[in-house]
């Protein structure tokens, strides 16, 4: 908060470049914080540097229950919004897809969804789902291996059901301890992730 508060500060101060190193530093040990990311989406936006301000906003999830003042009518942020409602499209039709057993063809949407916006990380994880529910552990595990960061609960506990079922009872422990790390609560047997909506 420390790190926020003085990058913040120095934004409000136009200081912006000093604002992006602060701001940086939050994302190495946090890097899904959407606050962090919408800050910086801005900045850029305000340097005219307009990938990486896209790049950045992209991370800002869709969420009424965003507990900073986001304002998607900004066109930058409108144009992001808009790319992910298409994205969004893809990913509900594939959970259909997938709930009705057509999983090749949830397979293919959620490719569609990652080439339309490469930059979320909920597609990837869905994805490696999928693979995982029909057996495909290998396929599984290279969708977890394209999420640059997956420092989540529920990644590890995904790679530890993927070990279980290869028989990698060491590995299997090691990444349920992770999840555990992160999210402590009781575990009392494995069960299979769900897909995000």
């Amino acid at each position: 908060m420390a790190l926020y508060n003085l990058a913040l500060n120095a934004k409000n101060s136009e200081q912006y470049y000093s604002a992006i190193e602060l701001l940086k530093k939050i994302l190495k040990n946090q890097p899904q914080a959407y606050q962090v990311h919408y800050q910086l989406g801005i900045i850029y936006s305000k340097l005219n540097q307009s990938q990486l301000a896209q790049s950045h906003l992209s991370n800002v999830p869709d969420d009424n229950d965003l507990k900073i003042s986001i304002h998607f009518n900004d066109p930058l942020m409108q144009e992001v919004s808009d790319l992910r409602i298409g994205v969004q499209n893809l990913i509900k039709k594939a959970m259909k897809s997938h709930k009705q057993g057509f999983h090749s063809q949830a397979i293919e949407l959620l490719k569609n969804a990652i080439n339309a916006d490469p930059n979320r990380i909920d597609t990837f994880y869905n994805l490696a789902v999928i693979y995982n529910n029909t057996n495909q552990l290998e396929k599984a595990k290279q969708q977890i291996l394209a999420i640059n960061d997956h420092n989540s609960d529920h990644v590890y506990s995904l790679l530890a059901i993927i070990n279980t079922k290869q028989n990698q009872y060491d590995k299997a422990l090691e990444n349920l301890n992770k999840a555990l790390l992160i999210k402590p609560v009781s575990y009392t047997h494995l069960t299979l992730p769900t897909i995000y909506s």
